[in-house]
């Protein structure tokens, strides 16, 4: 029983090891057309390649090729009995008939070989990708944009992310901060359209106000957009923009602010109830000693913004990851880019992806990469990484350049095959 259970557990390990392998090298894989084409290709190349290699040691190749001949020369003298109804023809025809069978079952296994080869390792890879690219076509991070203000002042205003198109998401993390005052002031008026997320006033000693507002981006947006505090201020103010994000609903999970003294901020962690969420993440601080490039471990860094403020200085960092499967995201610790003595405060946010990835399953035009032209039950055909509404599945996404690497492995292994002898004429 137990070495059942371990057979069965090496064979999976030996099947997820791909997947494992690709989650931990995201920050090197390209995730958008078209350097993810072309790393899809190579990869296609290089899985044709290994599979042919291993084809050509397994294979007797004269032998293959000797058979492929005897077999051509066998089903030429068919044709030649048929065309002219020779009675000596159909004699040597039907002499050689069993040894026809004998060499046509010999072949047909060593032509199985190489397919079979090629295959396994070209479908495993295919599922891996898929499940990667699915995910990574999923929420995106677009752009930010930024603003400080030098002296005390009672409006802010933040231009809008360069890139933002309709539907995209954008957060806005605003900070006010008075040095003679612990409440850092209030937000009196908002941009219109802008949903106030959550507020709080960072540990009174330091005087500042955090807000967190959220926006989804429609066909028309300003350039800029404008809140006022209700008195004079100084503040932060940072937009940042993420696509393919639900629309409905942006927000799967607000999670805890943590408040800390004399110790390094931390975003606390969310538990998500769905795989595939993106995580944005920010910690503030009563300091003016940001040093840019430092964030938490295994998260990627949006923009560290600096008020230096001769009264009451302070920083913000943002920064995003993606959360592959639904669970506990693990609290971010950031350290190494401010003052340890001071107050700060942290948080994480987990958004809705507008569609899980799910593949399209259906008969093999479905693969091809035209724009929609009709629907059958059956039978769709999508344009490269758009959305579609599909009767009884919602709404889904279908990453067709993923098939590229399904289209790019039968191309490549072709071609190779051929020219290691595996294909004989």
């Amino acid at each position: 029983m137990y070495i059942l259970q371990d057979i069965f557990n090496v064979v999976l390990n030996l099947f997820t090891m791909p997947m494992t392998v690709l989650q931990d090298i995201t920050d090197v894989v390209p995730t958008q057309p078209p350097l993810s084409s072309i790393f899809i290709l190579i990869v296609a190349f290089f899985v044709s390649l290994a599979s042919t290699l291993v084809s050509r040691k397994m294979i007797d190749v004269d032998k293959l090729r000797r058979l492929t001949r005897e077999t051509k020369k066998y089903q030429k003298l068919r044709m030649q009995m048929l065309k002219t109804a020779d009675s000596k023809l159909k004699l040597k025809y039907e002499r050689n008939a069993d040894r026809m069978r004998k060499v046509q079952s010999e072949l047909t296994m060593m032509n199985l070989k190489p397919i079979m080869i090629m295959f396994l390792p070209m479908i495993l890879f295919f599922i891996v990708l898929s499940g990667f690219y699915s995910f990574q076509t999923g929420i995106s991070y677009i752009a930010y944009a930024e603003a400080t203000d030098g002296d005390s002042a009672t409006t802010m205003l933040i231009n809008k992310p360069s890139g933002t198109m309709k539907d995209d998401l954008m957060i806005a993390l605003v900070v006010s901060t008075i040095g003679s005052d612990n409440n850092g002031t209030s937000i009196s008026s908002t941009p219109s359209g802008w949903t106030n997320e959550h507020d709080y006033i960072q540990n009174a000693g330091s005087g500042q106000h955090v807000y967190i507002y959220w926006k989804i981006a429609g066909d028309s947006e300003p350039s800029n957009y404008t809140w006022t505090w209700a008195d004079n201020c100084s503040w932060i103010g940072q937009i940042n923009t993420f696509r393919n994000v639900n629309t409905t609903s942006p927000i799967h999970i607000e999670g805890a602010v943590q408040q800390k003294t004399e110790e390094p901020p931390i975003s606390p962690s969310v538990k998500t109830s769905q795989d595939k969420c993106m995580i944005w993440l920010y910690a503030i601080a009563n300091s003016d000693d940001a040093e840019d490039g430092n964030t938490p471990s295994k998260t990627k860094k949006i923009k560290g913004t600096e008020r230096a403020d001769p009264e009451n200085g302070f920083i913000i960092e943002t920064a995003y990851f993606v959360h592959n499967s639904a669970g506990d995201t693990g609290a971010k610790e950031w350290t190494d880019w401010l003052n340890q003595d001071v107050e700060n405060s942290g948080q994480q946010y987990a958004l809705n992806p507008a569609y899980k990835g799910k593949m399209v399953s259906g008969n093999i035009p479905a693969i091809i990469p035209f724009d929609p032209t009709f629907g059958l039950e059956t039978l769709w055909i999508f344009q490269i990484g758009r959305n579609a509404v599909v009767p009884g599945w919602g709404q889904i996404f279908v990453p067709n350049y993923i098939w590229w690497y399904f289209g790019g492995s039968l191309a490549f292994g072709s071609i190779l095959r051929k020219v290691s002898g595996l294909q004989p004429d």
